[in-house]
């Protein structure tokens, strides 16, 4: 059950992942450079008081959830957790 939570975390945070990268390419593709989208980025969610980047709170929530199963075999869960995409 446990191993189920946290891999239903990882493909919320790799659909979250492709809808980034769509809306990068988007972005780009209307002659925004990558770092002009990511100073956007950082001044929107500095205005917003976001103290979390989206990554960083994936990280951290997978990691609270992993701490709390003790039950399960983290290194067979993430053996069978499929990861893949661009790094950002």
């Amino acid at each position: 059950m446990a191993h189920r939570v946290v891999a239903a975390i990882f493909a919320a945070g790799e659909a979250y992942k492709r809808e980034n990268e769509a809306l990068r390419s988007i972005l780009q593709s209307l002659g925004l450079s990558n770092a002009t989208i990511q100073r956007r980025v950082r001044a929107y969610l500095k205005q917003r008081k976001e103290e979390e980047t989206a990554l960083q709170l994936l990280t951290r929530v997978c990691e609270e959830s992993l701490k709390r199963f003790p039950a399960i075999d983290v290194a067979a869960t993430l053996a069978e957790t499929p990861i893949g995409g661009k790094l950002q």
